[in-house]
């Protein structure tokens, strides 16, 4: 059984596609509960452990939007964060990049419980949940705003 946020959530762990559906989906909305505005100008995209960095840096590249949306979990967060310390890389040699790029972190989890030795004890595990908002340009000062409101911290 696999819940988030104390509500059981109809999703198999080991079914990635349904994991990251669920974080795009369900997750990344209800942090932002009321800022619906926000997160129509959000390009999303999802890093498994099996993506190809090259690959995904050049679609972070190609992105339409000016705010980011990369988000993992599990085994998955590793490479994400190589993908993401990679592209603040590439963005900041680019000599048309910007010098403007604001990081922003949001650590959540799934609880998933098993059964124990009998029926009586459960063994309940967290597995985590890494949501980066990455802002290509100047940040407004209600846009940070709402993103401290939701939790969200900085990386400088």
């Amino acid at each position: 059984k696999v819940e988030y946020e104390d509500k059981v959530a109809q999703i198999e762990l080991a079914n990635q596609s349904q994991c990251m559906q669920f974080i795009k989906d369900v997750v990344i909305p209800s942090l932002f509960n009321d800022s619906g505005n926000l997160l129509n100008e959000v390009s999303y995209r999802k890093v498994t452990k099996n993506d190809n960095i090259q690959q995904t840096i050049e679609k972070l590249e190609k992105a339409s939007s000016q705010l980011l949306c990369i988000y993992s979990y599990g085994t998955h967060i590793q490479k994400m964060l190589s993908i993401l310390e990679i592209f603040k890389k590439v963005m900041k040699k680019d000599p048309n990049g910007t010098d403007e790029l604001h990081q922003w972190n949001k650590l959540t989890s799934f609880v998933c419980t098993r059964e124990g030795r009998n029926e009586l004890l459960e063994r309940r595990t967290r597995v985590p949940i890494l949501i980066t908002l990455v802002r290509l340009s100047t940040l407004s000062p209600a846009f940070v705003l709402k993103l401290e409101q939701a939790g969200f911290t900085v990386q400088l």
